[in-house]
């Protein structure tokens, strides 16, 4: 199948990639680490009764959200939108590579999901 192929004159398409991809990673970063911190130092606040402490990490946690699920996101559709316009035979070549193993990772979740064998708690 022939694609179009997508021409970026100022800066390259693989440097936009890697740029929308950095900034993907940094977010990623910040969300795991920003979440254990997070959820680390709010209990330590509520073990300790600091209410200005409280107040802080609630007014922080709606940009917490905002940026990491959001933001998060926004570029990780970002990603893939550009290597499929930049490189559709590559796109088309990481789908059929990966696909079985996603299909696989999900097949075997919920085989653990539903065997009764396994105790999971029930939340």
């Amino acid at each position: 199948m022939h694609y179009p192929w997508w021409y970026v004159d100022v800066i390259t398409a693989p440097m936009l990639i890697a740029a929308i991809a950095t900034i993907h990673v940094y977010v990623a970063m910040y969300a795991v680490g920003g979440g254990i911190i997070l959820a680390y130092e709010t209990g330590r606040a509520y073990r300790n009764l600091r209410e200005n402490t409280l107040d802080y990490f609630r007014s922080h946690l709606k940009f917490f959200i905002w940026l990491t699920v959001v933001f998060g996101a926004i570029t990780g559709v970002g990603i893939w939108w550009t290597i499929s316009l930049a490189s559709p035979l590559a796109t088309e070549a990481l789908i059929h590579i990966f696909v079985f193993g996603w299909a696989m990772e999900c097949d075997i979740l919920d085989a653990i999901k539903t065997d009764p064998l396994i105790k999971t708690s029930k939340v």
